[in-house]
């Protein structure tokens, strides 16, 4: 099972389980990390089983997921992503 929305994706553009991804992206936390935008546009891609589609989105969305990842001290766990993301959205308020 995938830490975070980084090892989600990582994962899935090696080896894609469209199936596996569409249920994932209503039960796992790591969807959660992911905007509204990126989630409906992955949502329709693995309901499409669009392996071209997802590579493209891939290459889109996976820099600006690690830049985040690396602004937040590079948490292992989706639990420890968010609690850096709450806490460093808290220090700058």
């Amino acid at each position: 099972m995938a830490a975070h929305v980084l090892t989600a994706l990582e994962q899935e553009v090696s080896l894609p389980n469209f199936p596996l991804l569409k249920v994932a992206l209503d039960f796992t936390p790591w969807a959660g990390q992911l905007s509204i935008d990126d989630y409906s546009r992955l949502k329709e891609i693995a309901c499409a089983t669009n392996y071209d589609a997802f590579t493209a989105f891939f290459r889109e969305v996976y820099p600006k997921y690690l830049e985040e990842w690396e602004s937040l001290n590079k948490p292992r766990t989706y639990e420890d992503w968010v609690k850096e993301k709450y806490l460093s959205n808290y220090q700058e308020n």
